[in-house]
């Protein structure tokens, strides 16, 4: 409200000041009949009317929080970003890549067919995964390299985003999935969990691997949360706003990795087509008031719903595919926190002249306006 108010003075101010010249001016002229002093009041007026701290000191503000933003590797669209950073009252959270390093490490691979050797199943599921970009793939991917072994060329690859990846290597029909993938084969696997529940509770993610419509072998992969990522959490938490941890792995691993960023509330189970939902079902609260969402992710194109949906989308380490608002170009999580601690800063300063321009013309106005003259020279 104090900004609108502010915008329309910034706007107004010379065309009201303008007009109130000419009304004080008239009214000396004719009933003190002092055309000196009257033009003297209508003067003084005009240049007390100026908005000076509207057009120079709250611009200088807006700059310097800017210039404070990139000295951290922080861009902004532009200062108007500042006041939509402001309105947030929730900051969403991609898991992967943001809140996490997004270089998943393979911790167990469970073979459940005693004839198949472990390298062997590492092979094939490497072999399939080399043609996948999604980082549980690579990290697949990579293991196999290790086996000093060529990766075999995937025919027939099918990926489906968030859920898994399907294809021929060596004339074996290989699919690897997570639990929503499985149950869409309908595939039964409880009565091979091999500690499927444990993985979860750690907060891993647990992918299953078939061969030829058989389950062969369960992988379960633990990302590593950033260094200062809980810190960054309380941080932002301290200016205020709420925290989502929004994340496609099941709700177990989910509550794991929420729990140990100090994270209350999670979305879990949520592919990238979900997003947009997500975001539009918390900008509003229990009562349908809106309220402003901020975006936190990593720039891949599966953002790109939830992107145009947030009222603030943040890209995290500078891999920017498409328009921002801000663009973090380092890898630093604190950065994050920096950001909302800086704003709050900025729009205070913004608000304090704001509010010493009103000041300066309940005081300065109707003392040019009323006040004789003899007092003045006569102070």
């Amino acid at each position: 409200m104090l900004e609108i108010l502010a915008e329309k003075a910034r706007v107004y101010a010379m065309p009201v000041g303008v007009i109130l010249a000419a009304l004080v001016f008239f009214w000396w002229y004719v009933f003190a009949d002092s055309i000196v002093n009257a033009l003297f009041r209508a003067v003084i007026i005009l240049i007390f009317a100026y908005p000076y701290l509207l057009r120079y000191a709250v611009p200088s503000a807006l700059h310097a929080g800017l210039a404070r933003a990139a000295r951290t590797g922080i861009q902004l669209r532009n200062a108007s970003v500042f006041k939509k950073l402001e309105q947030v009252k929730i900051v969403v959270f991609n898991k992967t890549g943001v809140l996490t390093t997004g270089n998943p490490d393979i911790t167990d691979f469970v073979v459940f067919d005693d004839a198949l050797p472990l390298a062997d199943a590492l092979y094939l599921a490497a072999s399939l995964e080399s043609a996948c970009t999604h980082p549980i793939g690579r990290a697949i991917a990579e293991k196999g390299l290790a086996l000093k072994r060529s990766l075999a060329t995937p025919f027939e690859f099918k990926e489906i985003s968030g859920m898994g990846v399907s294809g021929v290597v060596e004339g074996k029909h290989i699919e690897i999935g997570n639990l929503s993938y499985l149950e869409g084969l309908a595939a039964n696997v409880q009565g091979k969990d091999m500690g499927f529940g444990r993985f979860q509770t750690e907060g891993k993610t647990v992918v299953f691997m078939f061969i030829d419509k058989k389950l062969t072998a369960l992988i379960a992969l633990a990302d590593s949360p950033r260094p200062f990522a809980k810190e960054m959490v309380a941080a932002i938490r301290d200016v205020g706003k709420e925290i989502v941890l929004l994340t496609g792995d099941n709700k177990k691993t989910a509550e794991a990795a929420a729990h140990a960023l100090g994270i209350t509330e999670m979305r879990a189970e949520v592919f990238p087509r979900d997003r947009a939902r997500i975001i539009e079902e918390l900008q509003k609260d229990v009562t349908g008031k809106a309220r402003a969402v901020a975006l936190v992710g990593d720039g891949s194109a599966g953002d790109a719903g939830a992107r145009a949906q947030a009222d603030v989308n943040i890209c995290f380490c500078g891999n920017s595919r498409g328009s921002y608002d801000v663009v973090c170009a380092n890898d630093d999580i604190r950065n994050i926190a920096t950001l909302f601690v800086n704003t709050k800063k900025t729009m205070l300063t913004v608000k304090m002249y704001i509010l010493l321009q009103f000041a300066w013309y309940a005081i300065a106005l109707p003392i040019a306006s009323a006040i004789p003259l003899d007092f003045i020279f006569n102070w």
